[in-house]
């Protein structure tokens, strides 16, 4: 028994993904790997690179997008493992369930059975071949669910940790209605300068303490000094701060004022006007879309898991 094509090769066809020379039979040239007593021939492997190629913009084709001969021969080995442990067994598909898995191939692409045989037999596929690939896809299917997804359970604890686990990413963070005084470094200012305009701010600092309204006092201190006032800051988030003045914020309690602050910039006073916490996403919310990426998660270490029992349990012979 050859490697067949993978099956649903028409839904990749339809869809403008397979050229037409990959469905034209490829001549049986040479064994490159035995699978217990069944070939894995060169042509499949032409066959099956042909496939991924005909999806890549060839603009945009880069050397890690295209698998080795290597890798395309152990996929090709995995995929008849599949088929012979489906023998070993004796899962069967029923004639019912083909036709039901064309049927939905047919809505798809809306297409009636005519035109289903005329695009296969225009590709040189012959019907019956096809339904014959299609029966091993949905063999396959059977094995996979029997074997490792039904043997999957992820359970509300599971989500809850790992829910617990991220909370602190899925919240925005909290965010800071924040007014400040800002006196900035000049691009050629100098040490000495900037140390002069620290000794200012420095003595300025106790007034607006004093005072308690920033804005009334920095404007009239503004009048005296060269102290540049930007008012209301509006509501920002501490992670989309300057990580001087996020630091500084952080030790204050609403209502309070900050010390001088340096930053690259320049030096600012600021006052903490109103902080709000903000609550990511909730459980509920993310419940199900957590549960579906365990899933998958443990979906992929079972699946692996499975395919190299059955490698160690086989006899298989690469060829050179």
């Amino acid at each position: 028994m050859l490697i067949a094509k993978r099956a649903l090769f028409l839904v990749l066809f339809l869809a403008g993904l397979v050229s037409p020379s990959f469905a034209q039979e490829q001549v049986l040239d040479r064994v490159v790997a035995q699978v217990n007593n069944q070939p894995v021939l060169i042509s499949d492997v032409n066959e099956y690179l042909s496939r991924i190629l005909s999806k890549i913009n060839p603009l945009e084709r880069q050397a890690d997008t295209v698998p080795t001969r290597e890798k395309i021969i152990q996929q090709l080995i995995d995929e008849e493992l599949i088929q012979q442990e489906a023998e070993r067994m004796n899962i069967e598909v029923a004639q019912e369930e083909i036709e039901r898995a064309l049927e939905e191939l047919k809505r798809r692409n809306q297409m009636n059975t005519r035109q289903l045989i005329l695009a296969l037999a225009k590709e040189g596929i012959p019907f019956h071949k096809f339904c014959s690939e299609l029966k091993r896809e949905l063999r396959k299917s059977l094995i996979i669910r029997s074997e490792v997804i039904n043997r999957i359970a992820i359970n509300d604890a599971m989500i809850q940790a790992t829910f617990e686990e991220r909370k602190n990413k899925y919240s925005a963070g909290p965010k800071c209605r924040l007014e400040q005084i800002f006196l900035p470094f000049t691009p050629d200012s100098t040490s000495e300068q900037q140390k002069a305009l620290r000794l200012k701010m420095d003595e300025v600092l106790p007034k607006l303490r004093g005072d308690g309204d920033l804005k009334p006092a920095a404007e009239g201190y503004a009048k005296d000094s060269a102290l540049t006032y930007y008012g209301d800051m509006g509501w920002i988030q501490l992670k989309d701060m300057a990580s001087p003045l996020a630091d500084a914020v952080r030790k204050l309690k609403e209502g309070e004022i900050s010390e001088v602050i340096e930053s690259a910039q320049g030096l600012h006073i600021i006052k903490l006007v109103s902080l709000m916490k903000e609550s990511g996403p909730t459980l509920d919310e993310l419940k199900e879309s957590l549960r579906k990426e365990l899933f998958e998660k443990e979906f992929q270490k079972r699946y692996k898991t499975y395919i190299q029992s059955l490698r160690d349990a086989a006899h298989i012979e690469i060829r050179r």
